[in-house]
């Protein structure tokens, strides 16, 4: 392993960014290709908050809602998400299409469904750091609770046992992600056979009928048209505005449509953000950029910390200890540009 090269870590999750590695100038200051499986907009793609497609209210509203005579349709809401707490992903979601009156009343577990899948790292505690052995002061400050940080420090060899290291290479439990050997790559682009068209199961979306729902014969391509608007198959629906990056952790955001580097070269949030999040112990990184920048990329001031992707319409409410959200674009810009500067016009 190279260690020059720079590892994108979530640690909540226990995974690392299958795509998202290299030295640090190439992280900062490539471009994101249009092919982007698990690059910087797989990145921002998994904090970013997703909502329900338009297409739900439009369902709801055309027509009747049907009176359900099956004893789950008179379930107190209390007692339905206990079931749902049962059921996978898919067919919390494949549930909810049975019928308007379900598809009501689970609107918001349809919602929790798509966040779970299309934006898995959203909240998570995010480092980019380096492929050097760290001992657990070199780190920010409260990045690992103990269990944490026993479950993946690793005995030093040629130290006493007691003396444990991070080692992002000796530590197995953490499993790649945000690329195609990220198990949710994979399940994001699949709707399920029964509901294909063409496929001649008698009862749609349901391999057999049970008391719990109508054995009524689906239409089929309805069905599967309704579960792949849901799932997102073909795409996935966002509040509308411009792009926020948050840090909950601090109460700090960054503006997309006020961030000149974004509009005038092609960065992005995700440049942003790994550039906040890098970490390291080592006085030389290869970035070439002032004195200034380079300190602020050793130790990035978010580093560790909680972050998502909002508009400022749906910035998260902030805890007491934490404080009104501060505005933090400028400060980015100016490192990002001053990052740039130094490499016009091989990138970008």
């Amino acid at each position: 392993m190279n260690a020059n090269e720079w590892y994108l870590l979530n640690i909540d999750r226990q995974q690392r960014a299958q795509t998202l590695f290299g030295t640090l100038d190439q992280l900062l200051l490539e471009g994101t290709p249009k092919e982007d499986p698990g690059g910087h907009t797989a990145l921002l793609n998994s904090l970013r908050t997703p909502c329900l497609p338009r297409k739900v209210d439009e369902w709801l509203s055309a027509g009747c809602i049907a009176r359900q005579h099956s004893p789950l349709a008179w379930l107190p809401v209390e007692l339905l998400d206990m079931v749902l707490d049962e059921l996978l992903m898919r067919d919390v979601v494949m549930f909810a299409i049975t019928c308007k009156s379900l598809l009501s009343i689970t609107k918001r577990r349809v919602l929790s469904v798509l966040k779970a899948l299309h934006a898995p790292w959203q909240n998570g505690r995010l480092i980019l750091r380096m492929n050097t052995t760290y001992e657990r002061a070199d780190l920010p400050a409260g990045l690992f609770t103990d269990a944490e940080w026993e479950r993946i420090a690793t005995a030093h060899l040629s130290r006493a046992v007691h003396a444990k290291f991070l080692n992002l290479w000796g530590s197995t439990q953490y499993e790649v992600a945000l690329g195609r050997r990220d198990p949710l790559y994979h399940l994001r682009r699949r709707a399920p056979t029964t509901l294909r068209p063409g496929v001649k199961g008698p009862y749609g979306q349901w391999n057999m009928p049970s008391s719990a729902v109508s054995a009524k014969r689906s239409e089929g391509p309805s069905d599967f048209r309704m579960f792949s608007v849901l799932w997102g198959c073909a795409g996935v629906a966002y509040p509308e505005g411009a792009r926020v990056l948050c840090n909950i952790s601090k109460g700090e955001y960054i503006r997309e449509d006020t961030l000149t580097v974004a509009r005038d070269t092609g960065a992005t949030l995700a440049h942003a953000l790994l550039a906040r999040i890098a970490w390291s112990t080592q006085r030389s990184i290869t970035v070439e950029c002032a004195g200034w920048a380079k300190e602020e990329l050793r130790h990035g001031s978010w580093a560790g910390d909680r972050v998502c992707v909002v508009t400022m319409d749906t910035l998260p409410a902030l805890g007491r200890e934490v404080g009104p959200w501060t505005d933090v674009t400028d400060a980015v810009d100016r490192l990002l540009w001053d990052i740039k500067a130094a490499d016009i016009p091989r990138h970008w």
